[in-house]
């Protein structure tokens, strides 16, 4: 499939195919299986790779966190995220051991935290280097709005005595 491509430093996703290029060369894009072929299958490959090493944070040392607990974990980013901060969002089509807690972290020296949740009654280990987050960076996001406390609070479960 020859064809000429725009090459740009630290993308990521590392390959962008557009719909020009896609109807050129009668790509089929199955969604059920994230996949695309092109020529009636004559290639298939993955429809995105967010689960790839250059785009997700891995866990920086092996962690264990307990049965029915949430614990803060250091992450590591990879080099080509040179970003003061990061959103770190749960893995599409990855198993959930853990809930992943999106956020935005501060990254200093490569190394940004992230929340986890351990919903199992037994406790679960993380191994060092196990992707665990996709990246984003906060300007691609359109709106990011700070939550702010309510002043009124609602009191529950208060009887008034006569």
């Amino acid at each position: 499939m020859p064809s000429t491509f725009v090459v740009v430093e630290g993308l990521c996703p590392n390959l962008l195919l557009g719909n020009d290029f896609l109807s050129k060369n009668h790509a089929f894009i199955n969604y059920k299986d994230h996949s695309v072929s092109f020529y009636d299958g004559l290639l298939l490959s993955p429809l995105h790779a967010f689960n790839s090493i250059s785009n997700c944070a891995t866990i920086k040392q092996t962690a264990c966190i307990s049965a029915y607990s949430e614990a803060i974990i250091p992450v590591q980013l990879p080099q080509t995220y040179r970003s003061e901060e990061v959103i770190l969002e749960p893995l599409p089509f990855s198993p959930a051991t853990v809930l992943v807690g999106s956020s935005l972290s501060s990254v200093h020296n490569g190394t940004a935290y992230l929340k986890l949740l351990n919903f199992k009654h037994h406790p679960v280990t993380w191994k060092k280097n196990t992707k665990i987050a996709k990246i984003l960076l906060p300007h691609n996001v359109s709106s990011i709005s700070e939550y702010k406390e309510p002043e009124n609070k609602i009191e529950t479960n208060s009887e008034k005595n006569p």
